[in-house]
């Protein structure tokens, strides 16, 4: 080199030098690096709350299922319910089990949807978080970093520093299958205007060119952006100087196009709170049924409307603490003393009850039989009634009959006095009711009630033998609606 370049050469060199020295390539603020690590555990914390939600829901569902079934079985199996309660009670399960299912079927996937595009927003985060953890350089020495402690600023972070981004030497990129059962507040952690986003996190003079888009403080020697740009879902600025003060964009009115968490602004979050409604909530309370003897559920006051009892929301019917824990110790009971064929019962609980409903109308069937026999068998007229009477004693013992010693031939067993004023009164009173509902029988007494067309006797009262059918009937009827509530 001629004499008077190398002078020059080194002239520049050590301005070049000074000009470098001067650059102000900082470091980002652990306490700044920790906000936007906030922000992605929530936001990967409600995918585990999606995840805790649903698979808690579905199982309960099946739990409130089985506990119908076992209210059925017990029903028929005891031929009468475990409580008064017993049939609100189950009434209460279905209804709740319907509305649960509804709110499943209508918000469940539009929860799982926010949940995704809640877990590509967090990676997003983490991702640009690690890099900035990773980027120590100027090797062998490893003094160039950009994230650094608060209170020494061109001191490298470490863990204990970043809590809210690491753990066990690594950065918290996991979504884990942690147990989330409230909904997170992810939008209380995006960044706004106001502190503590707007506070300055700007570190000392580190090196790091990763937060400057400047050609001298970031980025080598490449020309200066054309403005900010976006990262972390667009929550995080790498302006075209050197970091001064918040890092962050205020993205509390408008979101940063084409990111993810754009996207989740314009879901639906009533779809995630939906999931730790009262309902879901009910049917929690309702799967312990039957989990021990006094699960301890609340007294509550139900509509009867809900529970297709009623038109009117004023009728009300009360469950108590009691009825609950009474029910939920027969269930409790029927379960430990078939623990071994529980299963079997309620995959077969259909089969068992539709096989109860047979016989009961098998039951009902002979019954109507019987008593159309013994329809018949009283038709026989008053007079024939007492001439088949063939001694005086059961002859007189019949107040309708007398025994006329007088006749020398059969049958000597007539009607009496009374026993003629009967039949004229039946007869008056069959010309005056013919057409009418039989109900009339309950007007009879045992001697007349045998010899009414459509009456028989059931104990001492007198009843129309289509009430009795009919009464058979509505027992299979009652099964067949216990079923249904199985199935």
């Amino acid at each position: 080199m001629p004499p008077l370049q190398k002078p020059v050469a080194i002239l520049l060199a050590a301005l070049l030098a000074a000009g470098l020295a001067d650059a102000a390539a900082k470091g980002l603020k652990a306490s700044g690096a920790n906000l936007a690590c906030d922000l992605s555990a929530k936001l990967k914390s409600t995918t585990n709350y999606v995840k805790t939600k649903a698979d808690a829901a579905l199982n309960n569902l099946k739990a409130t299922s089985d506990v119908a079934k076992v209210i059925a079985l017990l029903t028929a199996e005891q031929g009468k319910p475990v409580t008064t309660k017993s049939d609100f009670i189950l009434r209460y399960v279905e209804a709740t089990n319907r509305d649960v299912a509804d709110l499943l079927k209508t918000n469940l996937p539009k929860a799982i949807l926010y949940a995704g595009v809640a877990a590509i927003s967090a990676g997003r985060i983490d991702e640009f978080g690690e890099l900035l953890n990773r980027a120590v350089t100027n090797q062998p020495s490893n003094d160039k970093f950009c994230l650094v402690q608060d209170n020494s600023d061109t001191t490298q972070a470490t863990e204990g520093h970043l809590e809210k981004c690491m753990s066990g030497g690594k950065w918290n990129n996991k979504i884990g299958n942690k147990q989330v059962n409230e909904p997170p507040d992810i939008k209380s952690a995006i960044p706004t205007g106001s502190a503590p986003w707007s506070t300055s996190y700007a570190g000392g003079n580190t090196g790091c060119k990763l937060l400057s888009s400047d050609e001298t403080d970031g980025f080598g020697d490449t020309a200066e952006a054309s403005g900010d740009i976006l990262t972390m879902v667009g929550i995080f600025k790498i302006g075209t100087a050197a970091i001064s003060g918040s890092p962050f964009k205020d993205i509390s009115t408008t979101r940063t196009e084409n990111t993810p968490l754009e996207e989740l602004f314009t879901l639906t979050y009533a779809s995630i709170t939906a999931l730790n409604s009262a309902k879901i909530k009910d049917l929690t309370d309702l799967a312990k049924l039957g989990s021990s003897e006094a699960p301890g559920l609340e007294t509550r006051t139900l509509k009867k409307a809900d529970l297709g009892l009623a038109t009117s929301n004023d009728e009300t019917i009360e469950i108590t603490t009691d009825d609950f824990n009474t029910l939920s110790k027969g269930i409790h009971t029927f379960r430990t003393t078939k623990s071994e064929s529980l299963e079997a019962f309620l995959r077969n609980s259909t089969q068992i009850l539709l096989q109860k409903i047979q016989n009961a109308t098998v039951q009902a069937e002979a019954d109507r039989k019987e008593i159309e026999k013994l329809k018949q068998g009283n038709t026989k007229s008053p007079k024939q009634i007492c001439n088949e009477k063939k001694d005086a004693e059961t002859c007189n013992a019949d107040k309708n009959c007398r025994y006329d010693e007088t006749k020398k031939e059969e049958p000597k067993c007539v009607l009496s006095e009374e026993g003629e004023k009967a039949v004229e009164k039946e007869a008056e009173s069959k010309a005056n009711n013919d057409g009418k509902a039989a109900s009339t029988c309950t007007e009879k007494d045992e001697k007349t009630c045998g010899t009414t067309h459509g009456c028989s006797c059931e104990g001492t009262e007198c009843k129309d033998i289509s009430i009795l059918v009919n009464n058979k009937l509505a027992l299979s009827m009652a099964a067949a609606s216990v079923s249904s509530v199985a199935l």
